[in-house]
């Protein structure tokens, strides 16, 4: 089972942003509402935030403690584990700021 970091905000139907992070290994800022999610894997969302603007996505540091906090809710699952290590190694790269947008 994998690591869902969508978290409550894929059922919102007005459009906001998002950090993602892309099979390059780079975080980027993406505008979704609720039906886009169906178009990305809900491992690769960065953490649960949820921004009104990309700017505010931009310049919001990262939290890492999302993906470890929550992997830890999901015991002795090594993909959900390795999973959160991707996540916050992603987050580790870019300084704790997301780089650029989709």
């Amino acid at each position: 089972m994998p690591l869902d970091m969508t978290g409550p905000s894929r059922y919102d139907d007005e459009v906001h942003h998002r950090r993602y992070l892309t099979k390059e290994g780079s975080i980027k800022v993406i505008a979704v509402q609720s039906f886009d999610y169906r178009d990305y894997s809900s491992e690769r969302f960065v953490d649960f935030g949820v921004f009104a603007t990309a700017e505010e996505a931009e310049c919001t540091p990262l939290d890492p403690d999302d993906a470890t906090r929550h992997a830890t809710e999901i015991p002795e699952d090594d993909l959900v584990q390795l999973q959160a290590v991707r996540l916050v190694r992603a987050i580790s790269a870019h300084g704790g700021y997301v780089a650029g947008r989709i």
